[in-house]
Protein backbone atom coordinates (compact mmCIF):
# COMPACT_ATOMS: atom_id res chain seq x y z
CA UNK A 1 0.00 0.00 0.00
CA UNK A 2 1.33 3.44 -0.96
CA UNK A 3 2.30 5.72 1.96
CA UNK A 4 -0.30 8.28 2.93
CA UNK A 5 2.07 10.70 4.65
CA UNK A 6 4.18 12.92 2.45
CA UNK A 7 6.13 16.17 2.61
CA UNK A 8 4.20 19.16 1.30
CA UNK A 9 5.61 21.08 -1.66
CA UNK A 10 7.36 24.31 -0.64
CA UNK A 11 4.77 26.40 -2.49
CA UNK A 12 1.89 24.82 -0.54
CA UNK A 13 3.76 25.24 2.75
CA UNK A 14 4.30 28.93 2.00
CA UNK A 15 0.62 29.43 1.20
CA UNK A 16 -0.31 27.84 4.52
CA UNK A 17 2.15 30.17 6.26
CA UNK A 18 0.56 33.06 4.39
CA UNK A 19 -2.75 32.13 5.98
CA UNK A 20 -1.20 32.87 9.39
CA UNK A 21 0.81 35.96 8.45
CA UNK A 22 -1.10 37.60 5.57
CA UNK A 23 -4.71 38.25 6.47
CA UNK A 24 -5.27 41.37 4.38
CA UNK A 25 -3.26 44.23 2.78
CA UNK A 26 -2.65 45.76 6.22
CA UNK A 27 -0.80 42.57 7.22
CA UNK A 28 1.50 42.95 4.21
CA UNK A 29 2.19 46.59 5.03
CA UNK A 30 3.02 45.70 8.63
CA UNK A 31 5.55 43.03 7.63
CA UNK A 32 7.23 45.11 4.93
CA UNK A 33 7.49 48.26 7.06
CA UNK A 34 8.90 46.23 9.95
CA UNK A 35 11.61 45.01 7.56
CA UNK A 36 12.34 48.62 6.62
CA UNK A 37 12.65 49.64 10.26
CA UNK A 38 14.94 46.69 10.99
CA UNK A 39 17.09 47.87 8.06
CA UNK A 40 17.62 51.22 9.78
CA UNK A 41 15.37 53.26 7.49
CA UNK A 42 14.68 56.88 8.41
CA UNK A 43 12.22 57.51 5.55
CA UNK A 44 9.44 55.08 4.64
CA UNK A 45 6.80 55.71 1.97
CA UNK A 46 3.86 53.33 1.54
CA UNK A 47 1.78 53.53 -1.63
CA UNK A 48 -1.43 51.55 -2.21
CA UNK A 49 -4.03 51.21 -4.92
CA UNK A 50 -7.57 50.07 -4.18
CA UNK A 51 -6.72 49.86 -0.50
CA UNK A 52 -3.79 47.54 -1.26
CA UNK A 53 -5.81 44.98 -3.19
CA UNK A 54 -4.12 45.90 -6.48
CA UNK A 55 -0.80 47.32 -5.31
CA UNK A 56 1.28 47.79 -2.18
CA UNK A 57 4.61 49.57 -2.63
CA UNK A 58 6.98 50.21 0.30
CA UNK A 59 10.07 52.34 -0.35
CA UNK A 60 12.76 52.99 2.26
CA UNK A 61 16.26 54.43 2.62
CA UNK A 62 17.57 51.55 4.72
CA UNK A 63 20.80 49.58 4.32
CA UNK A 64 19.56 47.72 1.26
CA UNK A 65 20.69 44.28 0.05
CA UNK A 66 23.33 42.97 -2.32
CA UNK A 67 22.52 40.53 -5.12
CA UNK A 68 23.01 37.38 -3.03
CA UNK A 69 20.83 38.60 -0.15
CA UNK A 70 18.12 39.90 -2.47
CA UNK A 71 17.86 36.52 -4.21
CA UNK A 72 17.87 34.67 -0.88
CA UNK A 73 15.30 36.81 0.97
CA UNK A 74 12.35 35.05 -0.70
CA UNK A 75 13.40 31.64 0.60
CA UNK A 76 11.61 30.45 3.68
CA UNK A 77 13.49 30.85 6.98
CA UNK A 78 16.14 33.04 5.37
CA UNK A 79 16.89 35.79 7.89
CA UNK A 80 19.61 38.22 8.92
CA UNK A 81 18.18 38.66 12.44
CA UNK A 82 19.16 35.48 14.28
CA UNK A 83 21.91 32.89 13.84
CA UNK A 84 21.89 30.80 17.02
CA UNK A 85 19.38 29.51 19.54
CA UNK A 86 20.67 32.06 22.03
CA UNK A 87 19.63 34.86 19.65
CA UNK A 88 16.05 33.59 19.80
CA UNK A 89 15.82 34.46 23.49
CA UNK A 90 17.10 38.03 23.11
CA UNK A 91 15.21 39.31 20.07
CA UNK A 92 15.65 43.03 19.52
CA UNK A 93 14.38 43.26 15.95
CA UNK A 94 10.77 43.46 14.78
CA UNK A 95 11.12 40.51 12.39
CA UNK A 96 13.25 37.42 12.78
CA UNK A 97 11.61 34.24 11.46
CA UNK A 98 12.22 34.69 7.74
CA UNK A 99 8.64 33.65 6.93
CA UNK A 100 6.86 36.87 5.96
CA UNK A 101 8.41 37.63 2.55
CA UNK A 102 8.13 34.05 1.23
CA UNK A 103 4.53 33.91 2.48
CA UNK A 104 3.65 37.21 0.78
CA UNK A 105 5.41 36.15 -2.42
CA UNK A 106 3.41 32.92 -2.51
CA UNK A 107 0.06 34.75 -2.80
CA UNK A 108 1.04 37.73 -4.98
CA UNK A 109 3.19 39.06 -7.77
CA UNK A 110 6.21 40.43 -5.93
CA UNK A 111 9.12 42.58 -7.04
CA UNK A 112 12.13 43.44 -4.87
CA UNK A 113 14.33 46.40 -5.85
CA UNK A 114 17.30 46.86 -3.53
CA UNK A 115 20.66 48.60 -3.57
CA UNK A 116 23.16 48.25 -0.77
CA UNK A 117 24.69 51.45 0.60
CA UNK A 118 27.83 52.30 -1.28
CA UNK A 119 27.09 49.90 -4.16
CA UNK A 120 27.22 51.12 -7.76
CA UNK A 121 24.02 49.35 -8.78
CA UNK A 122 21.14 47.39 -7.32
CA UNK A 123 19.27 44.12 -7.86
CA UNK A 124 15.76 43.37 -9.06
CA UNK A 125 14.07 40.10 -8.07
CA UNK A 126 10.65 39.25 -9.52
CA UNK A 127 8.46 36.40 -8.31
CA UNK A 128 4.96 35.20 -9.12
CA UNK A 129 3.04 32.90 -6.79
CA UNK A 130 6.29 32.20 -4.93
CA UNK A 131 8.28 31.21 -8.03
CA UNK A 132 11.29 33.43 -8.78
CA UNK A 133 11.09 34.54 -12.41
CA UNK A 134 13.94 37.06 -12.66
CA UNK A 135 17.09 38.19 -10.86
CA UNK A 136 18.79 41.10 -12.62
CA UNK A 137 21.09 44.06 -12.07
CA UNK A 138 19.57 47.55 -12.36
CA UNK A 139 20.18 51.16 -11.43
CA UNK A 140 18.20 52.54 -8.48
CA UNK A 141 18.58 54.72 -5.36
CA UNK A 142 20.12 53.23 -2.23
CA UNK A 143 17.61 51.38 -0.07
CA UNK A 144 14.81 48.96 -0.88
CA UNK A 145 11.51 49.11 -2.74
CA UNK A 146 9.10 46.18 -2.57
CA UNK A 147 6.02 45.97 -4.77
CA UNK A 148 3.20 43.55 -4.05
CA UNK A 149 0.62 43.33 -6.83
CA UNK A 150 -2.64 41.41 -7.12
CA UNK A 151 -2.73 40.07 -3.58
CA UNK A 152 -4.35 36.61 -3.41
CA UNK A 153 -4.54 36.38 -7.22
CA UNK A 154 -3.86 32.64 -7.00
CA UNK A 155 -6.04 31.98 -3.96
CA UNK A 156 -9.45 33.36 -4.98
CA UNK A 157 -11.10 31.98 -1.84
CA UNK A 158 -8.89 34.27 0.25
CA UNK A 159 -9.54 37.21 -2.08
CA UNK A 160 -13.29 36.90 -1.51
CA UNK A 161 -12.81 37.77 2.14
CA UNK A 162 -11.23 41.15 1.39
CA UNK A 163 -13.46 44.17 2.00
CA UNK A 164 -13.98 47.25 -0.17
CA UNK A 165 -10.94 49.36 -0.99
CA UNK A 166 -11.86 52.12 1.49
CA UNK A 167 -12.21 49.62 4.31
CA UNK A 168 -8.89 47.96 3.52
CA UNK A 169 -7.25 51.40 3.30
CA UNK A 170 -8.49 52.18 6.81
CA UNK A 171 -6.86 48.98 8.09
CA UNK A 172 -3.62 49.86 6.28
CA UNK A 173 -3.61 53.34 7.81
CA UNK A 174 -4.21 51.93 11.27
CA UNK A 175 -1.38 49.42 10.87
CA UNK A 176 1.03 52.15 9.77
CA UNK A 177 -0.07 54.44 12.59
CA UNK A 178 0.74 51.74 15.17
CA UNK A 179 4.20 51.32 13.64
CA UNK A 180 4.85 55.07 13.53
CA UNK A 181 3.60 56.30 16.89
CA UNK A 182 6.63 55.35 18.97
CA UNK A 183 9.27 56.02 16.29
CA UNK A 184 9.35 59.82 16.02
CA UNK A 185 12.72 59.94 14.25
CA UNK A 186 11.39 58.12 11.15
CA UNK A 187 9.45 59.83 8.37
CA UNK A 188 6.29 57.98 7.32
CA UNK A 189 3.94 58.70 4.45
CA UNK A 190 0.93 56.71 3.21
CA UNK A 191 -0.36 57.43 -0.30
CA UNK A 192 -3.67 56.13 -1.61
CA UNK A 193 -3.90 56.36 -5.40
CA UNK A 194 -1.24 59.08 -5.23
CA UNK A 195 -2.90 61.14 -2.48
CA UNK A 196 -1.36 61.35 0.99
CA UNK A 197 -3.75 60.12 3.69
CA UNK A 198 -1.31 59.79 6.59
CA UNK A 199 1.95 61.71 6.95
CA UNK A 200 4.28 61.88 9.93
CA UNK A 201 7.41 64.01 9.47
CA UNK A 202 10.50 62.99 11.44
CA UNK A 203 10.62 64.89 14.75
CA UNK A 204 12.72 64.90 17.89
CA UNK A 205 9.92 64.92 20.48
CA UNK A 206 7.45 62.06 20.84
CA UNK A 207 4.67 64.54 21.64
CA UNK A 208 5.09 66.08 18.17
CA UNK A 209 4.54 62.64 16.64
CA UNK A 210 1.49 62.03 18.83
CA UNK A 211 0.01 65.35 17.75
CA UNK A 212 0.63 64.60 14.06
CA UNK A 213 -0.99 61.16 14.19
CA UNK A 214 -3.62 61.40 16.94
CA UNK A 215 -4.64 65.00 16.34
CA UNK A 216 -4.11 68.32 18.09
CA UNK A 217 -7.26 67.83 20.14
CA UNK A 218 -5.87 64.69 21.78
CA UNK A 219 -2.51 66.39 22.29
CA UNK A 220 -4.17 69.16 24.33
CA UNK A 221 -5.45 66.58 26.83
CA UNK A 222 -2.27 64.50 27.22
CA UNK A 223 -0.07 64.26 30.30
CA UNK A 224 3.15 62.29 30.70
CA UNK A 225 3.74 59.37 33.06
CA UNK A 226 6.80 57.27 33.78
CA UNK A 227 8.25 54.73 36.16
CA UNK A 228 11.62 53.08 36.75
CA UNK A 229 11.65 49.52 38.08
CA UNK A 230 14.17 46.68 38.31
CA UNK A 231 14.72 45.30 34.80
CA UNK A 232 12.26 47.63 33.02
CA UNK A 233 11.05 51.21 32.62
CA UNK A 234 7.68 52.67 31.64
CA UNK A 235 7.29 55.87 29.60
CA UNK A 236 4.07 57.13 28.12
CA UNK A 237 1.31 59.68 27.63
CA UNK A 238 -2.38 59.49 28.52
CA UNK A 239 -5.43 61.74 28.29
CA UNK A 240 -7.07 63.53 31.19
CA UNK A 241 -10.19 61.83 32.58
CA UNK A 242 -12.35 64.54 30.98
CA UNK A 243 -11.36 63.23 27.52
CA UNK A 244 -12.35 59.64 26.78
CA UNK A 245 -13.34 57.36 23.93
CA UNK A 246 -15.83 54.53 23.64
CA UNK A 247 -13.39 51.67 22.98
CA UNK A 248 -9.95 50.36 23.85
CA UNK A 249 -8.82 50.85 20.24
CA UNK A 250 -7.22 54.12 21.30
CA UNK A 251 -4.83 52.45 23.75
CA UNK A 252 -1.43 51.77 22.16
CA UNK A 253 0.91 49.62 24.28
CA UNK A 254 4.50 49.01 23.11
CA UNK A 255 7.20 46.64 24.28
CA UNK A 256 10.67 47.82 23.23
CA UNK A 257 8.96 50.01 20.59
CA UNK A 258 7.02 46.98 19.23
CA UNK A 259 3.25 47.48 19.22
CA UNK A 260 1.48 44.56 20.91
CA UNK A 261 -2.06 43.48 21.73
CA UNK A 262 -1.67 42.48 25.35
CA UNK A 263 -4.57 42.00 27.78
CA UNK A 264 -2.20 42.35 30.71
CA UNK A 265 -1.13 45.86 29.69
CA UNK A 266 -4.67 46.94 28.81
CA UNK A 267 -5.79 45.60 32.18
CA UNK A 268 -3.17 47.75 33.86
CA UNK A 269 -4.58 50.83 32.10
CA UNK A 270 -8.10 49.97 33.25
CA UNK A 271 -6.80 49.42 36.77
CA UNK A 272 -5.19 52.86 36.87
CA UNK A 273 -8.28 54.65 35.52
CA UNK A 274 -10.77 52.61 37.53
CA UNK A 275 -11.84 55.51 39.74
CA UNK A 276 -11.65 58.21 37.08
CA UNK A 277 -13.83 57.05 34.17
CA UNK A 278 -17.35 55.70 34.08
CA UNK A 279 -18.02 52.23 32.73
CA UNK A 280 -17.66 51.97 28.97
CA UNK A 281 -15.30 54.94 28.60
CA UNK A 282 -11.56 54.58 27.96
CA UNK A 283 -8.58 56.95 27.77
CA UNK A 284 -6.25 57.52 24.86
CA UNK A 285 -2.93 56.05 26.04
CA UNK A 286 0.40 55.56 24.27
CA UNK A 287 3.21 54.02 26.28
CA UNK A 288 6.34 51.93 25.93
CA UNK A 289 7.80 49.35 28.29
CA UNK A 290 11.56 49.16 27.80
CA UNK A 291 12.63 45.76 29.09
CA UNK A 292 15.52 43.34 28.76
CA UNK A 293 14.64 41.21 25.67
CA UNK A 294 15.57 38.11 27.66
CA UNK A 295 12.59 38.76 29.96
CA UNK A 296 9.95 38.85 27.24
CA UNK A 297 9.08 36.21 24.63
CA UNK A 298 7.86 37.71 21.34
CA UNK A 299 7.80 34.33 19.59
CA UNK A 300 4.37 33.24 20.83
CA UNK A 301 2.13 34.55 18.03
CA UNK A 302 2.26 34.17 14.22
CA UNK A 303 2.22 37.94 13.68
CA UNK A 304 4.20 38.71 16.86
CA UNK A 305 1.26 40.79 18.11
CA UNK A 306 1.22 39.09 21.51
CA UNK A 307 4.04 38.58 23.99
CA UNK A 308 4.72 36.68 27.19
CA UNK A 309 6.55 38.15 30.18
CA UNK A 310 8.70 36.23 32.62
CA UNK A 311 7.62 38.63 35.38
CA UNK A 312 3.98 39.19 34.51
CA UNK A 313 2.81 40.57 37.86
CA UNK A 314 5.73 43.01 38.09
CA UNK A 315 5.12 44.45 34.63
CA UNK A 316 1.38 44.79 35.28
CA UNK A 317 1.94 46.56 38.58
CA UNK A 318 4.68 48.77 37.15
CA UNK A 319 2.44 50.08 34.36
CA UNK A 320 -0.57 50.46 36.66
CA UNK A 321 1.40 52.25 39.37
CA UNK A 322 3.18 54.61 36.96
CA UNK A 323 -0.08 55.77 35.43
CA UNK A 324 -2.06 55.75 38.68
CA UNK A 325 0.47 57.93 40.49
CA UNK A 326 0.52 60.42 37.62
CA UNK A 327 -3.28 60.59 37.69
CA UNK A 328 -3.38 61.08 41.46
CA UNK A 329 -0.79 63.85 41.25
CA UNK A 330 -2.89 65.78 38.73
CA UNK A 331 -6.51 64.97 39.43
CA UNK A 332 -8.61 64.43 42.50
CA UNK A 333 -9.63 60.80 42.68
CA UNK A 334 -12.31 59.82 45.17
CA UNK A 335 -11.14 56.80 47.11
CA UNK A 336 -12.99 53.60 46.47
CA UNK A 337 -13.83 53.58 42.81
CA UNK A 338 -16.65 54.48 40.47
CA UNK A 339 -19.64 55.01 42.74
CA UNK A 340 -17.70 57.32 45.04
CA UNK A 341 -17.46 59.93 42.31
CA UNK A 342 -21.03 60.76 43.25
CA UNK A 343 -20.49 61.28 46.96
CA UNK A 344 -20.76 57.79 48.43
CA UNK A 345 -18.03 56.11 50.44
CA UNK A 346 -16.79 52.75 49.26
CA UNK A 347 -17.91 51.20 52.52
CA UNK A 348 -21.58 51.57 51.59
CA UNK A 349 -21.28 50.01 48.15
CA UNK A 350 -23.65 47.08 48.03
CA UNK A 351 -25.40 48.18 51.23
CA UNK A 352 -29.02 49.28 51.34
CA UNK A 353 -29.33 52.97 50.55
CA UNK A 354 -32.63 54.60 49.69
CA UNK A 355 -33.17 58.33 49.15
CA UNK A 356 -36.62 59.81 49.05
CA UNK A 357 -37.29 63.38 48.00
CA UNK A 358 -40.37 64.92 49.49
CA UNK A 359 -43.18 65.76 47.11
CA UNK A 360 -45.05 69.05 47.54
CA UNK A 361 -47.10 68.85 50.71
CA UNK A 362 -45.07 66.02 52.19
CA UNK A 363 -42.65 66.35 55.05
CA UNK A 364 -39.08 65.53 54.18
CA UNK A 365 -37.93 62.08 55.23
CA UNK A 366 -34.26 61.45 56.00
CA UNK A 367 -32.03 59.25 53.88
CA UNK A 368 -32.12 55.66 55.11
CA UNK A 369 -28.75 53.93 54.93
CA UNK A 370 -27.10 50.93 56.49
CA UNK A 371 -23.34 51.38 55.90
CA UNK A 372 -21.36 48.20 55.72
CA UNK A 373 -18.75 49.90 57.91
CA UNK A 374 -21.25 50.01 60.83
CA UNK A 375 -22.47 46.43 61.32
CA UNK A 376 -25.31 45.72 63.73
CA UNK A 377 -24.03 44.54 67.10
CA UNK A 378 -25.41 42.02 69.59
CA UNK A 379 -26.06 38.32 69.24
CA UNK A 380 -28.77 37.35 66.79
CA UNK A 381 -31.94 35.87 68.17
CA UNK A 382 -31.58 32.98 65.78
CA UNK A 383 -29.18 31.71 63.17
CA UNK A 384 -29.67 33.98 60.14
CA UNK A 385 -30.48 32.39 56.82
CA UNK A 386 -30.18 33.73 53.29
CA UNK A 387 -33.28 35.57 52.14
CA UNK A 388 -34.30 33.60 49.09
CA UNK A 389 -36.11 36.19 46.97
CA UNK A 390 -36.54 35.56 43.26
CA UNK A 391 -34.35 37.71 41.06
CA UNK A 392 -37.35 39.65 39.83
CA UNK A 393 -39.47 39.31 36.71
CA UNK A 394 -40.51 41.64 33.91
CA UNK A 395 -43.44 43.68 35.25
CA UNK A 396 -47.04 43.03 34.34
CA UNK A 397 -47.60 46.73 33.75
CA UNK A 398 -49.49 47.85 30.70
CA UNK A 399 -48.43 50.88 28.71
CA UNK A 400 -49.72 54.02 30.41
CA UNK A 401 -49.36 52.81 33.99
CA UNK A 402 -45.74 53.73 34.79
CA UNK A 403 -46.71 57.28 35.80
CA UNK A 404 -49.15 55.83 38.36
CA UNK A 405 -46.40 54.09 40.30
CA UNK A 406 -45.56 55.48 43.71
CA UNK A 407 -41.93 56.61 43.90
CA UNK A 408 -40.23 55.57 47.12
CA UNK A 409 -36.79 56.91 46.28
CA UNK A 410 -33.48 56.01 44.66
CA UNK A 411 -31.22 53.02 45.28
CA UNK A 412 -27.46 53.43 44.81
CA UNK A 413 -28.17 56.56 42.73
CA UNK A 414 -28.88 54.13 39.88
CA UNK A 415 -32.34 52.64 40.38
CA UNK A 416 -35.71 54.29 40.89
CA UNK A 417 -37.53 52.42 43.67
CA UNK A 418 -41.29 52.26 43.05
CA UNK A 419 -44.38 50.74 44.57
CA UNK A 420 -47.38 49.36 42.70
CA UNK A 421 -50.66 48.67 44.49
CA UNK A 422 -52.04 46.61 41.62
CA UNK A 423 -52.57 42.86 42.11
CA UNK A 424 -51.93 43.00 45.84
CA UNK A 425 -48.86 45.22 45.63
CA UNK A 426 -45.26 44.87 44.46
CA UNK A 427 -41.87 46.53 44.61
CA UNK A 428 -40.34 47.69 41.31
CA UNK A 429 -36.77 48.70 40.52
CA UNK A 430 -36.33 50.85 37.41
CA UNK A 431 -32.83 51.10 35.92
CA UNK A 432 -32.70 54.86 35.42
CA UNK A 433 -30.13 54.82 32.61
CA UNK A 434 -31.71 51.95 30.67
CA UNK A 435 -35.19 53.46 31.06
CA UNK A 436 -34.14 56.95 30.01
CA UNK A 437 -32.21 55.44 27.10
CA UNK A 438 -35.40 53.73 25.88
CA UNK A 439 -37.36 56.97 26.19
CA UNK A 440 -34.77 59.00 24.27
CA UNK A 441 -34.35 56.31 21.61
CA UNK A 442 -38.04 56.18 20.76
CA UNK A 443 -38.40 59.96 20.83
CA UNK A 444 -35.41 60.39 18.51
CA UNK A 445 -36.58 57.69 16.13
CA UNK A 446 -40.15 58.95 16.01
CA UNK A 447 -39.01 62.54 15.51
CA UNK A 448 -36.71 61.51 12.68
CA UNK A 449 -39.42 59.47 10.95
CA UNK A 450 -42.15 62.11 11.09
CA UNK A 451 -39.89 65.12 10.59
CA UNK A 452 -40.58 66.63 14.01
CA UNK A 453 -37.14 66.10 15.52
CA UNK A 454 -36.19 69.04 17.72
CA UNK A 455 -32.66 70.34 17.19
CA UNK A 456 -30.70 73.23 18.62
CA UNK A 457 -28.00 75.36 17.04
CA UNK A 458 -24.82 75.60 19.04
CA UNK A 459 -23.92 79.16 19.96
CA UNK A 460 -20.27 78.09 19.88
CA UNK A 461 -19.74 75.24 17.37
CA UNK A 462 -17.56 72.41 18.62
CA UNK A 463 -14.42 71.88 16.53
CA UNK A 464 -12.96 68.38 16.16
CA UNK A 465 -9.37 67.73 15.08
CA UNK A 466 -9.26 64.16 13.76
CA UNK A 467 -6.78 61.66 12.41
CA UNK A 468 -7.01 61.14 8.64
CA UNK A 469 -8.63 57.71 9.01
CA UNK A 470 -11.16 59.12 11.46
CA UNK A 471 -11.91 62.00 9.12
CA UNK A 472 -12.62 59.56 6.29
CA UNK A 473 -14.96 57.56 8.52
CA UNK A 474 -16.83 60.71 9.56
CA UNK A 475 -17.20 61.84 5.96
CA UNK A 476 -18.90 58.52 5.17
CA UNK A 477 -21.57 58.95 7.89
CA UNK A 478 -22.04 62.72 7.93
CA UNK A 479 -25.37 62.43 6.06
CA UNK A 480 -26.60 59.80 8.52
CA UNK A 481 -25.74 62.11 11.42
CA UNK A 482 -27.58 65.00 9.77
CA UNK A 483 -30.79 62.94 9.64
CA UNK A 484 -30.52 62.71 13.41
CA UNK A 485 -30.16 66.48 13.76
CA UNK A 486 -26.42 66.27 14.31
CA UNK A 487 -24.97 68.57 11.66
CA UNK A 488 -21.19 68.22 11.28
CA UNK A 489 -19.46 70.31 8.60
CA UNK A 490 -15.93 70.17 7.20
CA UNK A 491 -13.74 72.89 8.68
CA UNK A 492 -10.35 72.32 7.05
CA UNK A 493 -8.05 69.33 6.50
CA UNK A 494 -9.19 66.68 8.97
CA UNK A 495 -11.05 69.35 10.98
CA UNK A 496 -14.82 69.29 11.48
CA UNK A 497 -17.33 71.53 13.24
CA UNK A 498 -20.44 70.34 15.11
CA UNK A 499 -23.09 72.98 14.40
CA UNK A 500 -26.42 71.51 15.58
CA UNK A 501 -27.40 68.71 17.96
CA UNK A 502 -30.67 66.94 18.85
CA UNK A 503 -32.48 68.76 21.65
CA UNK A 504 -32.33 65.69 23.93
CA UNK A 505 -28.54 65.71 23.79
CA UNK A 506 -26.60 67.89 26.25
CA UNK A 507 -24.07 70.07 24.43
CA UNK A 508 -21.27 68.54 26.52
CA UNK A 509 -22.08 65.10 25.11
CA UNK A 510 -21.96 66.11 21.43
CA UNK A 511 -18.20 65.69 21.08
CA UNK A 512 -18.15 62.20 22.65
CA UNK A 513 -21.16 61.12 20.59
CA UNK A 514 -19.52 62.06 17.27
CA UNK A 515 -16.26 60.36 18.30
CA UNK A 516 -18.16 57.21 19.29
CA UNK A 517 -20.02 57.24 15.97
CA UNK A 518 -16.65 57.44 14.19
CA UNK A 519 -15.31 54.48 16.18
CA UNK A 520 -18.45 52.49 15.40
CA UNK A 521 -18.23 53.29 11.68
CA UNK A 522 -14.59 52.20 11.56
CA UNK A 523 -15.40 48.98 13.38
CA UNK A 524 -18.50 47.92 11.45
CA UNK A 525 -17.87 49.62 8.10
CA UNK A 526 -20.01 52.19 6.33
CA UNK A 527 -21.21 50.10 3.40
CA UNK A 528 -24.48 48.19 3.34
CA UNK A 529 -27.80 48.80 5.07
CA UNK A 530 -28.32 52.52 5.74
CA UNK A 531 -31.23 51.79 8.09
CA UNK A 532 -28.99 49.62 10.27
CA UNK A 533 -26.33 52.34 10.39
CA UNK A 534 -28.86 54.97 11.45
CA UNK A 535 -30.37 52.62 14.04
CA UNK A 536 -26.89 52.15 15.57
CA UNK A 537 -26.33 55.93 15.63
CA UNK A 538 -29.73 56.42 17.26
CA UNK A 539 -28.75 54.01 20.03
CA UNK A 540 -25.50 55.88 20.65
CA UNK A 541 -27.31 59.23 20.72
CA UNK A 542 -29.95 57.89 23.12
CA UNK A 543 -27.21 56.59 25.41
CA UNK A 544 -25.29 59.88 25.46
CA UNK A 545 -28.48 61.88 26.09
CA UNK A 546 -29.55 59.80 29.08
CA UNK A 547 -28.92 60.10 32.80
CA UNK A 548 -26.10 57.88 34.03
CA UNK A 549 -25.95 55.15 36.63
CA UNK A 550 -24.64 56.73 39.81
CA UNK A 551 -26.35 60.07 39.13
CA UNK A 552 -28.59 61.44 41.89
CA UNK A 553 -32.03 62.45 40.57
CA UNK A 554 -34.75 64.73 41.88
CA UNK A 555 -38.26 63.42 42.33
CA UNK A 556 -39.33 65.43 39.28
CA UNK A 557 -36.61 63.83 37.16
CA UNK A 558 -37.68 60.35 38.26
CA UNK A 559 -41.32 61.08 37.46
CA UNK A 560 -40.35 62.40 34.02
CA UNK A 561 -38.55 59.13 33.19
CA UNK A 562 -41.58 57.09 34.27
CA UNK A 563 -43.93 59.27 32.22
CA UNK A 564 -41.61 58.83 29.26
CA UNK A 565 -41.85 55.04 29.55
CA UNK A 566 -45.60 55.34 29.15
CA UNK A 567 -44.99 56.83 25.70
CA UNK A 568 -42.80 53.93 24.56
CA UNK A 569 -43.84 50.98 22.44
CA UNK A 570 -41.31 48.74 24.22
CA UNK A 571 -40.91 50.20 27.72
CA UNK A 572 -39.53 47.11 29.47
CA UNK A 573 -36.18 46.91 27.61
CA UNK A 574 -33.54 49.42 26.56
CA UNK A 575 -32.54 49.64 22.87
CA UNK A 576 -29.74 47.11 23.53
CA UNK A 577 -32.18 44.58 25.00
CA UNK A 578 -31.38 44.97 28.70
CA UNK A 579 -34.36 45.16 31.08
CA UNK A 580 -35.46 48.60 32.22
CA UNK A 581 -37.55 47.40 35.17
CA UNK A 582 -37.87 44.35 37.44
CA UNK A 583 -40.86 43.55 39.66
CA UNK A 584 -40.84 41.86 43.07
CA UNK A 585 -44.40 40.87 44.15
CA UNK A 586 -45.28 41.42 47.80
CA UNK A 587 -46.09 37.74 48.35
CA UNK A 588 -42.52 36.76 47.35
CA UNK A 589 -41.09 39.38 49.71
CA UNK A 590 -43.31 38.15 52.56
CA UNK A 591 -42.28 34.54 51.94
CA UNK A 592 -38.63 35.62 52.11
CA UNK A 593 -39.31 37.10 55.56
CA UNK A 594 -41.21 33.93 56.63
CA UNK A 595 -44.46 35.86 56.89
CA UNK A 596 -46.23 33.35 54.65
Amino acid sequence: MAPRIHVMPAQLANQIAAGEVVERPASVVKELVENSLDAGATRIVVEVEDGGRKLIRVTDDGTGMNREDAALCLQRHATSKIRTEADLWRIGSLGFRGEALPAIASVSRLAVHSRERGALSGTVVRAEGGEIRQVAEAGMPEGTRLEVRDLFFNTPVRAKFLRAGKTELAHVAEALLRLALWRPGVYFDLLDDGKSVLRAPAVTEITERLGALLGREVLEHLFAFEGDFPYFTVRGYATNPDYSRGSLKHCFPYINARHVRDKLLLGAINGAYGGHLIKGRYPVVVFNVEIDPALVDVNVHPTKAEVRFRQTANVYEGVRRSLSQALQARFTQPAGGFLTQFGRSAATFGAATVRREAAPGESARPTLAFPASEPLTGPPAHTPTRLDIETGAPPEISVGQFASLGIIGQLADSYIVCESRARGGSLLLVDQHAAHERVNFERLRQGMLNGSLEVQNLLFPIVLELRPVESKALAAIVDDLARLGLVVAAFGPDSWRIETVPAVLPDAEARELVLDCIDQARQTGTAGNAAARIEAILMLAACHGSVRAGQALTLAQMREILRGLDECAQPTTCPHGRPTVREYPIDEIERAFARR
